[in-house]
Parts: C-alpha cells; sequence; structure tokens
C-alpha cells in the first residue's frame, strides 16, 4: 500500500478503490487505518502532474473524506485531460494550417531548379 503509485492509465478513481479496498483488508486483519491517513497514502500515490492538486489539498484547512478526495481527484483527472485535448487541438490546427500553405506563382519550392523551356 506504502508502495502503490497511480499509472495515470486505469483512473484515478479506481485507483483509489484499490487503495480502499487494501485498508480494508488491514481492516479485517485488525491494523486499522485513519481516514486521514489513507487520504495521506492516496495523495502520496499520485504522480508528479498532481503536485498542484496536492499543494491546493494540504494548503486547506479542512481535510477531506474518501468520498470528498474521489470527487476532487475526478475533478481534477478530466480537466488535466481537457487540458491536454486543448493542446493536441491547438497542435493539429497548427499542423493543418502549415500543410495548407500554398506555392505562389513565381516562387518555386526548389531554388536550384532551372526554369522551364530552357
Amino acid at each position: 500500500m506504502i508502495t502503490s503509485h497511480y499509472d495515470g492509465k486505469s483512473g484515478i478513481r479506481k485507483h483509489i478503490l484499490e487503495m480502499t479496498h487494501m485498508e480494508n483488508q488491514l481492516r479485517s486483519m485488525d491494523m486499522e487505518i485513519s481516514d486521514g491517513f489513507l487520504v495521506h497514502l492516496i495523495m502520496r500515490s499520485l504522480g508528479l502532474n498532481y503536485d498542484p492538486f496536492k499543494i491546493n489539498y494540504n494548503t486547506q484547512k479542512e481535510k477531506w473524506t474518501i468520498q470528498e478526495l474521489i470527487s476532487h481527484s475526478v475533478e481534477e483527472e478530466e480537466r488535466q485531460r481537457a487540458e491536454k485535448q486543448k493542446i493536441k487541438d491547438q497542435l493539429n490546427l497548427t499542423n493543418a494550417f502549415d500543410k495548407g500553405k500554398k506555392v505562389y506563382q513565381g516562387e518555386s519550392s526548389n531554388k536550384n531548379s532551372e526554369p522551364e523551356g530552357k
């Protein structure tokens, strides 16, 4: 549980639920973990792209429950996906614009070519 890391592919909700499941297994063996410590372990398991999210959490006076953590984490995951899609769309638009450039009459794409007819 301590060495668990979020892979960024399976979905953050699934990751948190898996960590909660591990906590429940420990509880059944009389090794109870507080919700606050579980939230800490989950936050610690998140990757570098969640650093601003973690900083935001740590600056708040209020501590989250597992349900609140799931809710906020899913929102952050969706925000990051939207940001990645926005960047992809901008790159696609730029690439489409570059491909759409036309060579105007009088310009040659090959400057070393000789004029036609000679």
